[in-house]
């Protein structure tokens, strides 16, 4: 209590969604392939929250909190259906300088997204909240009914559609060294949305078990994620692959030193 905490340059964004899409081989030779892909994204449980400068006052004996706000931005959604729909471009380039070594680029999430029934909030002002809870992540109804009703008519001159966002994309550059013909070791460096959200390294070891099961195991540093463990699998059967992936498993053992973690499922089909 009594205390006052500051916060500059914040940014949170939080989305889930589907995709579908197809991808075409545009050049395949012995030491250059890429390849492009277009596809479709659904967008559900969006979230976006920032803010230049942002700081909370809790009064001494917790009877209010003060909030004062510089450029801060927070999304509100008006139902729980589907909250967008948007293009997704994916762009893949590997140059061989020899049989052992392979440098690799990717531009993955290059995006335009239509959002629906979502709204944004810009602020430049401050509130006092008194006798409520108003967690910035997690609840995405309308700020109206958490502040004083005199801050009202600020928040609706504040609030405007949000039509169009562009979702982070994902840039990857790896280096990779065949070791021998089922082991490769691969150091790479990945930035989400040019740095905004994050930049992180990491170095891995791909093991092939068979022609058709592969393993990548990594661990690495990022300055939003810290600490980076990750699991990956690839199974092969005819002309389908199905890929798994599972992020932060350092949770379970160190999980007040883990700030990214999760699990990816997808599968792809080779068209002849």
């Amino acid at each position: 209590m009594n205390t006052t905490l500051q916060t500059n340059n914040l940014r949170f964004l939080r989305y889930s969604g589907y995709a579908a899409g197809a991808s075409y081989r545009i050049c395949n030779t012995k030491t250059f392939q890429s390849k492009l892909s277009f596809g479709l994204n659904a967008v559900s449980d969006f979230r976006s929250v920032s803010a230049k400068e942002m700081s909370l006052y809790t009064a001494p004996k917790g009877e209010y909190i003060d909030v004062i706000t510089q450029d801060f931005m927070i999304s509100e959604k008006k139902t729980n259906s589907p909250q967008g729909i948007g293009v997704v471009l994916d762009f893949d380039v590997d140059y061989h300088f020899n049989k052992k070594q392979t440098i690799s680029v990717s531009i993955h999430d290059l995006n335009m997204t239509r959002l629906f029934d979502i709204s944004r909030l810009n602020l430049d002002t401050n509130f006092r909240f008194t006798g409520i809870g108003y967690d910035l992540v997690r609840d995405t109804n309308s700020l109206n009914q958490y502040i004083d009703s005199n801050y009202l008519s600020v928040l609706d001159n504040a609030r405007s559609p949000m039509n169009w966002v562009s979702l982070p994309s994902r840039i990857h550059i790896a280096w990779k060294y065949k070791i021998n013909e089922k082991s490769t070791l691969i150091a790479d460096i990945r930035a989400i949305d040019l740095g905004r959200y994050g930049i992180s390294g990491t170095l891995g070891l791909s093991q092939k078990f068979s022609k058709k099961f592969e393993l990548y195991s990594s661990l690495g540093y990022g300055n939003f994620t810290g600490l980076l463990w990750q699991e990956s699998a690839e199974y092969r059967l005819n002309n389908f692959n199905l890929f798994a992936t599972i992020q932060g498993l350092q949770s379970l053992f160190i999980p007040t030193l883990t700030h990214n973690y999760g699990m990816r499922f997808g599968f792809s089909r080779t068209l002849p």
